[in-house]
């Protein structure tokens, strides 16, 4: 790996740069992070940490805070029924703040390091994967890499519990061991720990959150097509690819089978019902029945309200047969309705497109000791989430034409129109992957949960999104480096004739 770091000066500066912004943001005061939405007891439940504030607003939304109160004690229970990647690397966060710290307090920058430090080997994979590339696209992407993972609207996620950081940080570490895979000639000493990476990326990915699940089974199958089913392959596969395979499928198992605490997975179901489908529904009494409700009439009332709202709770705590009924539908049979009820889809993925590409949830960057006001937002290294905010699709049409885009792309380049190159078809060929994962992310997202935080729960998609959008850039600057270069030496030759 060493010599992977000698490669490139110009490359090296660039993940330089982007690790010094990120300390900026996320170590040196003011701190920035972001306020608790009633999920960070995930993983707080699971070590004993506590929140030391005892006004409501101070812990949760409008504040974020910095330290916090630990009880070190394991709770198995709480483990599994919350289960996530983050679990497991707030273990070594909680023995690095042990370490550190002066107070015995749990200081939430212990993690938001290991978040970064994940994230960084990432973008380290990515942008070292240029080496073989020209200048020009050195310096264009690298920096594009910098402006983008860079911005706060990514950073912010670092000094929390959430687990977004470290699915986009194993999603990174996927992508660029993949990219350093396709460039597998000019890397040979690579191919060792290569195919680990990219399991360990994948399996921290798959369980960081259960949407990720149908996405971990397109990882898989991207790999058994790389090294299984391409024709040009005529290597031995070694018992290592395999084995990447057979773990990435008992992970995405894993997960499957784990199960929220009593009562978590119907609110989910209730919020999917009465914050997706109702509000967007002509005949919500209709709908509600073929859902599965025996008194639809009942309930109509409840459109656009959440599971957490003070009408809805009382209804949803006090209500068995409500709960009943939800548990049978589960989500099984919410995407039956969708797939029997096209038009339904087609308005709430309609609806979820505006604001689609928005990085900030709103919810307070600073602790409440800056003297801020609540609710404040960072606006250090903001560039690329307020031109994503100011130009985003502002309706589906935008967000078919951004992925017809890619489509394009990748067609243009897989069949050697733009590129010959069999390292640029490989790309592609993954570029395919990575728009399937963005548009599996948004319906997933949408089916799940269309309002309710929805900047926080689309991070992953702008993500990926992103990332295909620099994948285009590229794309176009090797294209036009191929056709100066072309026309540069049709000129030469003229003027030999000459």
């Amino acid at each position: 790996m060493s010599s992977l770091l000698r490669q490139n000066l110009l490359l090296k500066c660039l993940l330089g740069l982007i690790i010094l912004i990120t300390i900026y943001q996320i170590l040196l005061p003011p701190v920035v992070g972001i306020a608790d939405n009633w999920d960070f007891h995930r993983v707080m439940g699971v070590y004993g940490i506590s929140h030391i504030p005892t006004e409501f607003y101070d812990k949760f939304f409008r504040y974020f805070n910095l330290r916090y109160n630990i009880n070190l004690k394991f709770d198995s229970a709480y483990f599994f029924s919350w289960f996530s990647s983050t679990n497991l690397l707030a273990a070594p966060a909680i023995l690095l703040n042990r370490i550190l710290s002066k107070d015995g307090l749990f200081d939430i920058r212990s993690l938001g390091i290991l978040h970064a430090l994940i994230v960084w080997i990432g973008l380290a994979l990515i942008l070292f994967s240029l080496r073989g590339t020209s200048k020009w696209n050195q310096r264009i992407i690298g920096s594009l890499l910098v402006l983008i993972f860079s911005d706060v609207g990514y950073v912010q996620y670092y000094n929390s519990f959430y687990s977004q950081t470290i699915a986009l940080g194993a999603f990174l570490i996927v992508v660029g061991s993949t990219l350093q895979l396709i460039t597998i000639e000019k890397t040979a000493h690579l191919k060792g720990w290569l195919p680990g990476l990219f399991c360990l990326g994948s399996i921290l990915f798959v369980t960081a959150k259960p949407q990720h699940r149908p996405l971990g089974l397109m990882l898989l199958l991207w790999w058994i097509w790389f090294f299984y089913l391409r024709k040009d392959r005529w290597k031995p596969i070694p018992f290592s690819r395999s084995l990447v395979a057979i773990l990435i499928t008992a992970s995405i198992i894993f997960s499957s089978l784990l199960r929220y605490p009593a009562g978590i997975d119907t609110s989910i179901y209730f919020d999917s019902i009465f914050l997706g489908i109702l509000p967007i529904s002509s005949n919500p009494q209709e709908d509600l029945k073929a859902l599965g409700f025996s008194n639809p009439e009942k309930y109509v009332f409840l459109a656009g309200l959440s599971a957490s709202s003070k009408t809805s709770a009382a209804v949803y705590n006090n209500d068995p047969a409500l709960l009943s009924t939800l548990d049978k539908i589960r989500y099984s049979g919410i995407i039956k309705f969708y797939v029997t009820h096209p038009i339904h889809l087609f308005k709430l993925l309609r609806s979820g497109a505006p604001k689609v590409f928005s990085m900030r949830s709103g919810f307070g960057n600073f602790t409440k000791d800056t003297g801020l006001p609540h609710n404040s937002q960072s606006k250090a290294f903001n560039l690329w989430s307020q031109l994503k905010e100011r130009i985003g699709p502002s309706n589906s049409r935008y967000l078919a034409i951004f992925f017809a885009i890619n489509l394009l792309g990748i067609i243009l380049v897989r069949f050697g129109i733009l590129n010959k190159n069999e390292s640029m078809k490989r790309l592609a060929e993954f570029h395919l992957v990575l728009i399937s994962m963005a548009i599996s992310e948004f319906c997933i997202v949408m089916l799940a949960n269309p309002i309710i935080d929805k900047a926080r729960h689309l991070y992953l998609f702008n993500a990926i999104c992103d990332l295909c959008m620099v994948g285009l850039i590229f794309y176009l600057v090797s294209a036009f480096e191929k056709y100066a270069q072309y026309t540069l030496a049709k000129a030469r030759t003229a003027i030999w004739r000459i």
